[in-house]
């Protein structure tokens, strides 16, 4: 390590050096100490050289934060010998006596004088500088939202700036053109359309030296477009006089050339007209040597077209004319004349007048007076009507306001953006490719500020003031680093602590250029978007409900249809099948095979009831249902059912009320609940029959009304099922069985029961955590049916009489004539409502009507109140293979398809016990 100075005469070595440099010029010793410190550094840094002499470098110039920095390089050139500041050029901050910071370009050299080692430091305030660099930024800025166009040439010809207005003009803004190659890059023609000699441009005149006003060329832009351009160019010259560079400002002139055209069209049309007069008129007056005692020698014709007024009338009276001119132009026209008669010479001027109709003009009155040998004067003159030409001047003039206005019209403008920027919510930020902030309005401030708890401002460093939240940090960097990358996109991201709370963004990332087009940075458009995803979230979930919704009503309709028409099929089918069991035909193989006939047409009708019920059209004898005492009287049933690996619990509330239900199907519905239960435990479990009253008060899953209902629920320990499966459960035909074990109509028909009481069905399951379905049932205050019915006469009774069977299927009606036959009517048939109308009133009459319910024309309800009120004492029943025949007619007797002889007989002995009661 070099020893200290310590000798004054070393110090004295070093006066030249800080007495003849331009520069601010530091001497500190190996101990950090002042050795030497020249008149500069005293303008500079405000400490008199014997002030600064001694003291330690740190406490003068250098700013606190960078002190820690400072002593660690001493200490490590002292360790090592290197030090990264020497002999580099470096921008860093200084301290003022009076404590300002100010940037300084610093330059560091070790010196040996004698055998110490001193560091010599050289700075130069670039304060200047930097508020120099600051001001051409923003003046280029300006330059570029400038609506005039600006091209800058450097001294060698070189196009270096071409603003935005320049680039529209243009068609093209293509930077280091030469001289030679301004035409052809441009596509640069001369007004009468020959290409424009490079030399002769204005521009180039303007590097020579020259000022160019108001010349004008013609641009061909790439798109096919012209514009006539308007421009003026002049050297730009520094401080000592040299040229350094040339601008040109240019205008498009097309709009005012197009109105110069005008007018001078305009002119050229006046010219013509005078000569045919039409639209002014030639006069000729005499008057007095002082200019009284006017009277009209002759005025042509046209003088009635300009002024509504006959050239007769104004021959007669020769003030007419005179009074038609605006009041405030009569005086300036007396002046003319005046000045005409004491110079003899012609005068020019324009006034306005009013016509005979009332409408303002413009004329422009040319008139000269000769001199006659008498003294008087005759006035030659032509009166031109100028209204059109008046008014392209005034719009011309509008058009060419001067650039001062234009420039504080677009300042007020950029104001009023500025303005708008701030305090707008749509949140804002523009950083520089080194994650420094350029621009932040208050919007992304706040928000930057409620989400990661610190203030940014203009300055700050985004990855600085995220240093102690690191994941913050990447995700902020994770987002801008692309768009500084030149990468222009919008993305919706969330930010901030994670939770239900947090919140959603569209951010939209666009690139930030200086006035040459150079990327420097990349902006930002924030919006908090939250509130709108959660909307059209919460508005697909309903789209999806309804569509759910809309797919089940659809099913529904379908599965009622063809439950209807399988009906119709399975009724001939059953019938033929019953009576060859009653006939007992066959060897013993035979009757097995009608037996298995049987068992499969039975099964067609359980799967056409459970499609019914689906479809809510499977008629209910809905009524009052001890719940508790149906699913103890089943318990036994269900246990046997599902067999010795399935534990079957039941759990009933007291006191349950009665619920609104049919108790036969709502058996088939619980064994339906259980069978799946079962199915879902291959391994075995336990399966759990509960019911309880519950009360619904506000929102249901299934839209329940309020109220008191029943719930069934029917419970499993098996593999359960997963959401998409559970969603789909209740849809007909979906089954999560093999194929052949099981329709899919199980848990469809238990909602069709359901829904059709005024219920609903209800389903959780979870994987390996079981299923529970509820059934949600109305509560009934009626009182609980004992039994049914006990019939006055048996209903294998044989009857007597005339019946009419009415079905449009020709298989349905023969099957039921046939069984009618065998119980002992004497049977007729009718295709049609209006062909049994017919047989009833002009045949024999009948002692019954059998009548399907739905058929082409005329249906069995409107049949059987049209017979009713022809016939009251005679009996009819009601054959239906749909629904809604007890919504429609609940005073009539039905019976359902398919059935077979004794289910008629049945039916028929209940018909006449309610007709003899």
């Amino acid at each position: 390590m070099a020893p200290a100075l310590t000798d004054d005469t070393n110090v004295q070595s070093l006066s030249p050096i800080l007495e003849t440099a331009l520069d601010a010029v530091v001497v500190i010793n190996q101990a950090g100490l002042v050795v030497g410190w020249n008149g500069v550094a005293e303008e500079v840094f405000g400490w008199t050289s014997r002030e600064a002499d001694g003291r330690t470098l740190a406490d003068l110039i250098i700013p606190e934060q960078h002190r820690a920095a400072h002593h660690l390089g001493m200490a490590r050139y002292h360790a090592t010998g290197e030090a990264k500041m020497l002999n580099r050029r470096i921008e860093v901050t200084a301290l003022r006596k009076n404590g300002d910071e100010f940037p300084v370009e610093l330059s560091i050299t070790v010196a040996r004088i004698g055998s110490d080692e001193v560091f010599i430091g050289y700075l130069r305030d670039i304060s200047g500088r930097r508020q120099a660099e600051q001001a051409a930024r923003e003046q280029s800025a300006i330059l570029s939202q400038l609506a005039e166009g600006v091209i800058v040439a450097d001294a060698g010809g070189r196009l270096t700036f071409v603003n935005e207005a320049a680039a529209r003009l243009h068609g093209v803004a293509e930077l280091g053109v030469t001289p030679d190659r301004y035409s052809a890059t441009y596509h640069l023609f001369t007004v009468d359309g020959d290409p424009y000699p490079p030399e002769d441009l204005p521009l180039a005149r303007a590097l020579r030296g020259e000022t160019v006003e108001d010349a004008r060329w013609r641009i061909d832009r790439p798109d096919g477009t012209s514009v006539l351009a308007i421009g003026s160019a002049r050297p730009i010259r520094d401080s000592s006089g040299r040229q350094v560079a040339a601008v040109v400002t240019v205008r498009d002139d097309t709009e005012r050339d197009a109105a110069e055209r005008q007018v001078r069209e305009n002119e050229a049309r006046l010219r013509a007209l005078t000569d045919n007069l039409p639209g002014g008129m030639v006069f000729q007056l005499s008057t007095g040597a002082d200019g009284r005692d006017r009277r009209f020698l002759f005025i042509s014709q046209s003088h009635e077209r300009l002024t509504g007024i006959a050239a007769e009338a104004a021959i007669r009276d020769p003030s007419i004319p005179y009074n038609l001119i605006h009041p405030d132009d009569r005086a300036g026209l007396v002046q003319a004349e005046s000045e005409a008669i004491r110079d003899r010479a012609p005068f020019d001027m324009q006034v306005r007048f009013r016509r005979a109709d009332g409408a303002e003009r413009w004329c422009r009155i040319l008139s000269a007076p000769r001199e006659q040998e008498d003294g008087s004067l005759i006035w030659d003159g032509l009166q031109i009507d100028i209204t059109d030409r008046v008014a392209a001047e005034l719009a011309l003039r509008a058009l060419n306001a001067n650039l001062e206005q234009r420039v504080a019209e677009r300042t007020a403008e950029k104001n009023l953006l500025a303005t708008l920027v701030e305090t707008t919510d749509v949140q804002v930020m523009a950083c520089d490719l080194d994650y420094s902030i350029l621009a932040i309005n208050k919007a992304n401030a706040d928000e930057f500020a409620r989400v990661y708890g610190v203030r940014p401002h203009a300055g700050d460093n985004l990855l600085a003031l995220l240093a102690d939240q690191p994941i913050h940090q990447d995700e902020v960097r994770f987002g801008w680093a692309r768009a500084l990358g030149g990468q222009e996109m919008t993305v919706i991201e969330q930010f901030g602590e994670v939770g239900p709370d947090q919140p959603y963004y569209s951010i939209s990332f666009r690139t930030l250029r200086d006035g040459a087009g150079q990327r420097i940075g990349a902006y930002q458009f924030v919006t908090d978007v939250t509130e709108r995803l959660r909307a059209e979230a919460r508005l697909l979930e309903a789209q999806e409900a309804l569509r759910q919704s809309q797919k089940m009503e659809a099913i529904g309709q379908l599965t009622g249809g063809v439950a209807h028409d399988f009906n119709n099929l399975l009724t001939p089918i059953v019938a033929c099948l019953d009576r060859l069991i009653r006939g007992g035909l066959g060897d013993d193989r035979e009757q097995r095979l009608i037996d298995g006939a049987m068992q499969s047409a039975d099964r067609a009708k359980t799967l056409v009831q459970r499609l019914l019920a689906f479809a809510r059209r499977q008629p209910l004898q809905a009524g009052a249902v001890d719940l508790a005492e149906l699913v103890r009287s089943m318990a036994g049933l269900v246990e046997s059912t599902l067999g010795p690996d399935v534990e079957v619990q039941v759990k009933l509330e007291d006191q349950l009320p009665s619920a609104r239900a049919d108790a036969n199907q709502l058996e088939m519905a619980l064994l339906n609940l259980a069978v799946n239960g079962r199915d879902a435990m291959p391994a075995g479990g336990t399966l759990t029959i509960s019911a309880t009253k519950q009360s619904v008060a506000g929102a249901h899953p299934t839209n329940l009304t309020a109220g008191d209902y029943v719930r069934l629920s029917v419970a499993d320990t098996g593999i359960g099922m997963d959401a998409e499966t559970a969603r789909r459960a209740m849809e007909p035909f979906f089954s999560t069985k093999g194929i052949g074990k099981g329709t899919g109509l199980g848990l469809s028909m238990v909602h069709g029961l359901a829904a059709q009481l005024g219920g609903a069905v209800t389903l959780t399951s979870e994987p390996d955590r079981g299923t529970c379905v509820d059934v949600w049932l109305p509560i009934s205050t009626d009182p609980v049916s004992t039994g049914p019915r006990q019939l006055s006469e048996a209903s294998n009774s044989s009857h007597r009489g005339r019946a009419l069977v009415v079905d449009d299927e020709v298989l349905v009606r023969m099957s039921t004539a046939d069984m009618l036959d065998e119980l002992g009517y004497e049977v007729t048939e009718a295709g049609s409502g209006e062909e049994a109308l017919q047989q009833l009133q002009e045949g024999e009459p009948h002692d019954l009507l059998i009548t399907d319910h739905l058929m082409p024309g005329m249906n069995g309800i409107e049949l059987a109140r049209q017979v009713h009120a022809l016939y009251p004492h005679l009996p009819i029943l009601i054959a239906s293979g749909y629904s809604g025949v007890e919504d429609v007619a609940p005073e009539l007797h039905r019976i359902d398809k398919p059935f077979r002889k004794a289910d008629l007989a049945e039916r028929l002995a209940e018909l006449l016990a309610v007709r003899r009661e």
